[in-house]
């Protein structure tokens, strides 16, 4: 597994891999909030809030999210993306570096309005 310490260090190509799975992870977690919100609406008789999602790979990622919340495996896990996806979000919570090679560019993107 990659250490996510000091992400200056990592190989540009496994860098960019990365934050491409933070960026599906970050979007999962979105799409996961706004689908719980249009059955909400489904359940009281109101249109759909939010357009459905058309990602490739946001199920994939939903599903993700949703097996790391009941995850007991640790490193042992064999589901795709389980370990990465911990280490990944650990990560995003924890870092304060502004200048992190994987968090600042996303967290930059948040401010001006990304999801």
């Amino acid at each position: 597994m990659i250490s996510l310490s000091d992400p200056s260090r990592i190989d540009p190509h496994i860098l960019k891999v990365i934050k491409e799975q933070l960026i599906l992870l970050l979007h999962a977690n979105v799409c996961t909030k706004r689908d719980r919100e249009n059955y909400q609406a489904a359940i009281n008789g109101q249109p759909a809030r939010h357009p459905r999602c058309d990602l490739p790979s946001c199920g994939l990622f939903k599903y993700t999210l949703s097996h790391l919340n009941m995850c007991t495996n640790g490193s042992h896990c064999l589901i795709d993306y389980c370990n990465t996806s911990k280490q990944l979000i650990k990560h995003w919570r924890e870092c304060q570096n502004r200048a992190c090679a994987i968090c600042a560019p996303l967290r930059r993107l948040q401010t001006f309005g990304g999801s």
